[in-house]
This record gives structure tokens, C-alpha cells and sequence, in this order.
């Protein structure tokens, strides 16, 4: 992964700092930079995970960092009856739950820090998480988190480094005292091996997208 090793911050320190930014900074949707610059080529990731999420056919989804919730309601399909969605700003958590209600749904929320460990028995068919790895550092620990979360798909996404668009969000995000992570398909297939029993990547030029089977070792107990 690409990023300055000296002084770097804590999870716990990255987590803050990241919910200042979305709180504050981060551009919302709809606007110039909300559509064409912080979200740049969602509706590639949208119809990919789409297509995932029909193929999976599990009826339990749980979104880690869920945002404002409009990426969770266009991937959802309508077999889907558990929803719950996690992220750092409270603002977005009920935003989302309430985007994602429906007849026939039960939905949870809260508050949550994707480095976290999750509580054990609290398993879904599928689990995602978009557009979260960009602002952590313990990839690790993350993917093994999602993994031991999930009974059976893991969806998750990985900046790549490279680009100028990359260079220019580096410099942006260091501003509001946020370190970008990204990294090369080489260096992010053996940190995937450590957890999943099956792997898909799929590059959509400005992120990795990835469906993963857990290993067995990873599970819920």
C-alpha cells in the first residue's frame, strides 16, 4: 500500500480525523464536486456490485461505512429483507436507514468504526464496503474484520495508485488531515489470499473492486 510509514496515525486517530472531513468537507451529492469529482465513476461500481449482489442471492446485507445510502438502495435487489448500515457520522447513518426502509425490510443502524471488531453471532450473507480502505490504515485487520462478519460474499473496494486524479486526492485529503491509501494489484492479491477462499478483482480504472469468499478459518463462529 502506498503511504508514508513515519508519523503515521493510529486507527482510532484516522477514524476521527475522517469523520471531521465527511462531517464538514466532503462535497455532497448532487453538487459539481459531489458528482464529478468525489464520486467520480460511481455508476461503473454501481452496475458491477449490482450485478454481484443479484448473483448472490442472500437476503441479510450489512453496509460498513453506508454514507448518505444511495449507493446501498441502487445495488439492493428485492429479495433483501435485513439491512444494516454502519458509518462514522451519525448524520449519514439515519440518512441512510431511511433511504433503504421498505415494506417487508427490517433495518438496523449505527454508529460504528469499520476498525472495529464486530460482535461475535453477528453474521450477514453479504457484506459490503465501499469506498472505506481510502481512509484507513490496517487493511489487514479491516478485510478480516469484514470476513468473519460475512456467511458468505465480501464486496469491497481498494484505490489504486496511480493517476493523476490519485496524486491530486493525496494532496486534498493531506490538507484536511486525512492520508490517502492506494495500492497496485501486486501488492493487494497476497493481502486477500490471508482471508478469502475466492477471489474477484475487477478494475474500474480509479478503484479495485473485489467480491470474496471468506476462508473457512474467518467465519463466524
Amino acid at each position: 500500500m502506498r503511504s508514508d510509514k513515519s508519523n503515521r496515525p493510529s486507527a482510532h486517530e484516522c477514524a476521527e480525523r475522517t469523520r471531521a472531513y465527511f462531517e464538514s468537507v466532503y462535497p455532497v451529492r448532487g453538487s459539481n464536486a459531489g458528482q464529478g469529482w468525489a464520486r467520480a465513476r460511481e455508476e461503473r461500481r454501481i452496475a458491477l456490485v449490482r450485478e454481484w449482489m443479484q448473483e448472490c442471492r442472500g437476503t441479510d446485507v450489512l453496509d460498513v461505512g453506508c454514507g448518505d445510502g444511495c449507493f446501498l438502495e441502487a445495488v439492493l435487489t428485492p429479495h433483501v429483507r435485513r439491512i444494516r448500515v454502519e458509518d462514522l457520522v451519525p448524520a449519514r447513518v439515519s440518512e441512510a436507514a431511511r433511504r433503504v426502509g421498505g415494506a417487508g425490510r427490517t433495518v438496523e443502524a449505527a454508529v460504528a468504526d469499520i476498525n472495529e471488531p464486530a460482535r461475535d453471532g453477528d453474521a450477514f450473507d453479504v457484506v459490503l464496503a465501499i469506498g472505506v480502505t481510502d481512509y484507513n490504515p490496517n487493511w489487514d485487520a479491516i478485510i478480516a474484520n469484514l470476513c468473519r462478519r460475512a456467511r458468505n460474499t465480501v464486496i469491497v473496494d481498494f484505490p489504486i495508485a496511480r493517476g493523476m486524479r490519485g496524486a491530486a486526492r493525496r494532496l486534498w485529503l493531506g490538507w484536511h488531515g486525512v492520508t490517502l491509501r492506494s495500492t497496485t494489484l501486486e501488492e493487494l492479491r497476497p493481502l486477500l489470499a490471508r482471508h478469502a477462499g475466492a477471489i474477484e478483482v475487477v478494475d474500474l480504472g480509479l478503484n479495485y473492486t473485489v467480491r470474496l469468499t471468506p476462508g473457512l478459518e474467518n467465519g463466524p463462529g
